[in-house]
């Protein structure tokens, strides 16, 4: 597919959803997230479920 897909906010609700389908669609998606280390690890999990390795990046507020 070739397709890299940044979406924010992708350990939660909705977003999550649209990650986990992208990287399904063969995408290499990037997890950022501040503080939700447990709902980041979630989504990796059900990317990886998917044949897939995403990109996981703990962000500081330095980065906003």
């Amino acid at each position: 597919m070739n397709k890299i897909a940044l979406i924010t906010g992708s350990d939660i609700g909705s977003r999550r959803a649209v990650t986990v389908g992208m990287a399904g669609e063969g995408a290499l998606v990037a997890i950022v997230h501040l503080d939700k280390h447990e709902d980041a690890q979630e989504t990796v999990s059900l990317v990886e479920a998917r044949a897939a390795k995403p990109l996981r990046s703990p962000a500081t507020s330095a980065l906003l």
